[in-house]
């Protein structure tokens, strides 16, 4: 559990905040800004509870996604898969 001082009160959230590396291809198309990285990752059964964010870099492919372990872990599950490479073979 993490603690946020907000003026004059400290607030617990049940949230952990974690960076992590995304490899090449893991999301396909292209990605306009944060909501389309989080739907992404709800459309592969990531859960985003209210006061939770996910927020992606491409050109350091870092994800910061602030949620709770469980999803968290999720997440971190899915960027382990192997991805599937498909590559163009041109022939002369």
């Amino acid at each position: 559990m993490q603690l946020r001082a907000e003026h004059d009160a400290t607030i617990c959230t049940p949230f952990a905040c974690v960076e992590l590396t995304v490899p090449t291809g893991f999301f396909k198309g292209e990605l306009k800004d944060h909501a389309d990285v989080k739907r992404d990752l709800m459309s592969r059964g990531i859960k985003f509870p209210v006061g939770s964010e996910v927020r992606y870099w491409p050109g350091s492919k870092k994800l910061v996604i602030r949620n709770d372990s469980e999803e968290i872990e999720k997440v971190k599950a899915l960027l382990a898969e192997p991805r599937r490479l498909s590559y163009k073979i041109g022939t002369r």
